[in-house]
């Protein structure tokens, strides 16, 4: 360009017109760019959750925000010397003339779920056993028991508080172990309807589904940690589980309560956050909802329109926010609300409507027990005043423990009435 300018003595603004170029694009100089807070980010991450690789990594950190792909994760993972997954080729495999390779595949929650047994020792070298359940639709971890033995009726146990939960499935499909086998749980399947589906003997990819998870849950949980009694295998488990389901924010897929909160505000849906709003959405529309109350937050915002759309009116009320505990729980202001969500007015909503008090080491106000249950009291007193009938309540998990005493698992759905409470 200099060149040109010094041979045909032109000024810049008639050489850029001649070449059809943009004059700033003459100034334009590359900034360098820092990877180093992506690398103590993506260090942060592996040192905490210690089995996954790159690819997960790469998934948390585009939960917290930042907007990266697998291959430059993979890239600065080798340079920071961290381990990298080995990629195993995959084996063919011979099936039985006699083996199901069309399967029943589910259509729908609740269709099938899938059972099997995983095996490990103490520290002291005892055994235990640990009965895997899996809704083979959603692929949501139902329950991992863990028990020194487990026989036909330590599965009837773990089996009938699920089904007192989800509701009953139209099958159970194990392997042929004893304990599935056996006349006492056969039984029982049949006198509450549920059909058996037992896989073909040496086939257990027709489980696969549960086969899957097994593998995942030996290599995050079982071989990192060393459990020293069944009671402290089955809490860490629990805690995994809760973090391998996913609930429903990003802040849920990341937080662990033995670890620093990771001050991820105002946290929106994750993707199986959102499969779990919309498989909601079946289960609603024979419902007869005439009105939609729902809370100022965007997770609960984005799971209210998934459910319902735009069928029936909202009224978006933050009084029936989440009590204040987590960095999750700070809410978005109204001129931020309404660039994500524009179909609705936010113009009521004061510019800080979730709780604020005195602040702790976080800079969070956390919103005492007695402020959350004087607020729910006061928004079923509403209820009752303005003879609200046929409403969905889009909440949260504090929240409607305060007004209904029931604590509720991501994305489920119960019936209130508010003048038997």
């Amino acid at each position: 360009m200099i060149h040109t300018r010094q041979k045909l003595n032109t000024s810049e603004r008639r050489t850029c017109f001649v070449l059809g170029l943009s004059r700033s694009s003459l100034r334009y100089q590359a900034k360098p760019t820092s990877d180093d807070e992506l690398r103590l980010a993506m260090i942060r991450l592996a040192k905490q959750y210690g089995r996954y690789g790159y690819r997960k990594v790469t998934a948390l950190l585009r939960m917290e925000g930042w907007r990266v792909n697998h291959k430059k994760i993979e890239r600065l993972w080798g340079q920071e010397g961290l381990q990298l997954p080995h990629r195993h080729k995959k084996r063919r495999r011979l099936y039985h003339q006699n083996s199901s390779v069309i399967r029943l595949r589910p259509t729908h929650s609740n269709h099938i779920w899938a059972i099997d047994f995983v095996h490990d020792k103490l520290s002291n070298g005892r055994s235990y056993k640990m009965l895997t359940v899996l809704d083979e639709y959603t692929r949501e971890a139902l329950c991992v028991a863990v028990r020194p033995k487990m026989n036909a009726h330590d599965v009837l146990d773990a089996l009938h508080p699920l089904l007192m939960k989800h509701g009953k499935p139209e099958f159970i499909r194990s392997d042929n172990g004893p304990e599935f086998i056996s006349m006492h749980l056969q039984d029982w399947l049949k006198r509450v309807g549920i059909q058996p589906l037992q896989i073909y003997p040496g086939s257990p990819w027709e489980n696969g589904y549960n086969e899957r998870f097994n593998g995942t849950l030996r290599k995050e949980v079982l071989n990192a940690e060393w459990f020293h009694t069944t009671k402290q295998a089955q809490v860490e488990i629990n805690a995994w589980l809760r973090q391998y389901r996913h609930a429903q924010s990003t802040f849920n897929a990341v937080h662990d309560r033995t670890k620093p909160d990771p001050m991820i505000f105002d946290a929106p849906l994750t993707e199986l956050g959102k499969t779990q709003a919309i498989e909601v959405q079946k289960k609603v529309e024979k419902l007869d909802i005439k009105n939609v109350i729902v809370s100022p937050f965007t997770r609960t915002l984005q799971t209210a329109v998934l459910i319902f759309g735009n069928k029936v009116p909202f009224q978006i009320n933050s009084e029936v926010r989440e009590q204040l505990v987590n960095s999750c729980d700070v809410g978005s202001s109204p001129e931020e609300l309404v660039k994500r969500f524009p179909q609705f007015c936010f113009n009521h909503l004061p510019e800080l409507w979730w709780y604020d008090g005195e602040k702790d080491h976080r800079g969070i106000s956390p919103e005492p027990e007695d402020i959350l249950m004087e607020r729910a009291n006061s928004f079923v007193d509403y209820l009752r005043n303005e003879n609200v009938h046929s409403t969905a309540i889009v909440s949260h998990g504090n929240f409607i423990r305060a007004v209904t005493g029931i604590k509720l698992q991501n994305c489920e759905v119960i019936a209130f009435n508010p003048y038997q409470s």
